[in-house]
Order: C-alpha cells, then structure tokens, then sequence
C-alpha cells in the first residue's frame, strides 16, 4: 500500500498549471497548485490550489483523506488538543473519557502472563489517547463535540497562525493551512485530474455524512524484561502507583486527562519495584505485594 507521502505527490503531479479543469460547473484555470509548508509541524491543508476565472482567483484547499485510514490524530499531547478542542478542551476529554469509565476499571493493572496483546510481566501506566474516524476496541466512544468542533478538527481553524498561514512556493499565504475540501480516495488505485476533481467534497458536507468523530485510549504498559515502556506519550487516564502499608496499590486517575505522560508513571513505577526489591527475573512475587484492590491476570494453564 503506498504511504500517505507518496500518494500526496501523485496527486499533487496531477493539477498542472495553466490547465483548464471543469470544477463545480465552471471552468477555471490553475494558477498554482503547492503543498503548504507551516515553519514547523503540519497544517490540514495537503493540497494548495489556486483557480482563476477572467473575474475571479478561488483557493481550493484540499485535505486528503485515504479510504482505509482510522487514524485522524495519533499521539495527542494536551497542547495538540487544546488546538483542536479550543477552549473546552479539559471538559470534552473529561466526559468523553469518562463515559468509558466502568470499562476502564474492568482492565488488568498488572499481567503475569501473555494476556492478549500485552507481554507477560507488564504493569499498566495508563492509555494514550487518539481521534479516529470510527470506534475500536472496548475502550473506544464518541467524542462529545459540537458541529463546530467537529469542523475545527477536519478544516485546522483552531490550529496555531504557524499552521494556518503556511509557505506556499516561498511566501506566505493567509490561511492556506486551514482546509475547505476532502478528497477521500483508496490508494492502492490511480486517479486522474478530472477524477479526483469530481471526488472533491466541502467540509461541510463531509461533516454531514460523518458527523461524529471518535476516540480511542490505548495501553502504555511498563515491560519488565525490557525495562521500558513505548515512548514519553501523553495518558488520558493514568494510574497512580504507590506502596500503601508495605503493598504495591494502583488508583486510576481520570479527572486530569492528557496532564502527565509515560515517562513519570513509568519511572515511579521503576522505582517502587526496586524498593521492593522486584525486576523480571522474580517479578511472579510480585502477586504477594500486590494491594488487594490491583486486578492482575495470570493464566493459570502454565
């Protein structure tokens, strides 16, 4: 399947300027057809183009959507949703997440043993959070958004002025960041200029056919045979280790979504099975220093 850079240059290679397209029941002329470049990170916009008329010069701004994609955002810091959300940020992720609470305390804190796609001797540390375009997974919900909102993600409004107003062919051009087409297409098959000029869809009317937008929570586990975890990601939920009378307890903390990341759960986890003197090679005894209240998985077939 070709990755998501290569088919941005395809599509790209086939607005040619100075050629006359059919859009929308006019014709126009390209003038100028860039992908946008912000000073730093990425815009919504993938495809910059610039139409005239003898009367009229019209942006269209395409942002490109491939047909088996999930993924809307992945790796999402507070500050990456601060910029999608807007304002009510902490209280959209705070209901959202919280509306998956009882599945969440329904999860192993700790596994002993391969439990699905988790290593034997993991701890949990919390879940990371993602936008998705359709549910996954038992900690998976829709995203309680406005319209607005949910225009905000697709089109990049709410994103930084280094993103809106990005680079095009050198210079800047205000709000070439923010998108105002989609252009959902299947990779693995060739378009051409016409095709996929008859495939553009407004973002409004994108929003109509897919008005909700969804969320998915994955696991950040502390793998004792590594001595590691996936990377400093940022935890919608996270848990809370400490020892409690001479046992290792866990509380999960929903009311600070996106607030601590991997790197300080996975450290104080490190350093509360030194103090208690655990690491890989006997980390079954760790069922003996558990607090009562800490669901763990075994299987009992070994």
């Amino acid at each position: 399947m070709p990755q998501f850079s290569q088919t941005e240059v395809e599509i790209i290679k086939l607005f040619i300027p100075n050629t006359t397209i059919e859009f929308e029941g006019a014709r126009y002329i390209i003038e100028e057809c860039a992908k946008p470049r912000p000073s730093a990170g990425e815009c919504k916009t993938d495809v910059y183009l610039k139409l005239k008329t003898d009367k009229s010069i019209r942006e269209v701004k395409i942002s490109i959507k491939q047909n088996n994609a999930d993924f809307l955002e992945n790796k999402i810091k507070y500050e990456r949703a601060k910029e999608i959300l807007g304002e009510g940020v902490d209280e959209i992720l705070k209901n959202s997440i919280n509306s998956l609470k009882d599945k969440f305390l329904e999860q192993y804190l700790v596994v002993f043993d391969k439990y699905k796609k988790t290593e034997a001797k993991s701890i949990k540390l919390g879940w990371r959070f993602e936008f998705v375009n359709k549910p996954g997974g038992d900690l998976s919900g829709k995203l309680i958004l406005s319209r607005e909102q949910v225009r905000d993600i697709y089109s990049g409004q709410n994103l930084p002025n280094s993103k809106r107003n990005a680079n095009v062919n050198g210079r800047v051009v205000y709000e070439s960041g923010v998108a105002n087409y989609i252009l959902v297409i299947d990779p693995n098959s060739k378009y051409n200029l016409q095709q996929c000029i008859d495939l553009l869809t407004p973002i409004d009317t994108f929003i109509d056919q897919h008005p909700d937008i969804f969320f998915v929570c994955k696991a950040l586990n502390y793998r004792s045979n590594k001595d590691k975890w996936e990377g400093n990601r940022a935890l919608s939920v996270y848990v809370k280790w400490s020892i409690i009378d001479g046992k290792m307890a866990g509380a999960l903390v929903f009311e600070e979504p996106l607030q601590k990341a991997g790197n300080e759960i996975g450290n104080n986890v490190r350093k509360i099975l030194r103090s208690l003197s655990i690491d890989h090679s006997n980390f079954q005894t760790l069922k003996t220093k558990l607090d009562k209240g800490v669901r763990y998985y075994e299987d009992w077939k070994i």
